[in-house]
């Protein structure tokens, strides 16, 4: 699970932003090793979740023009792992709404 975080620095979040960025690489690197296998890797990157940590953070669902339900992620996830989706592994997979 990485974030939209990974494409871009924020300030105030360097340490989770340089974290999402190295996820990305470990993924790339993860589906050049397992290719030919069948295997799929990818890296989920949502927007602002609605979560508690996200409530806790300060951060509202009016404030950000909504955010994302964890649901769509799940779906995202499921749609992945059951190859509904056609990214090709080693994908960064951006979670907007």
């Amino acid at each position: 699970m990485a974030s939209l975080l990974c494409r871009t620095g924020a300030g105030e979040y360097a340490a989770y932003c340089a974290s999402k960025f190295g996820l990305v690489g470990f993924t790339e690197a993860l589906a050049e090793e397992l290719g030919g296998t069948g295997v799929g890797v990818w890296a989920v990157c949502p927007g602002l979740v609605d979560t508690l940590m996200t409530r806790k953070a300060g951060i509202s669902p009016a404030g950000r023009g909504g955010l994302i339900e964890p649901e769509s992620v799940a779906r995202v996830i499921l749609a992945l792992a059951t190859r509904r989706r056609r990214d090709r592994s080693g994908s960064a997979v951006d979670v907007v709404r």
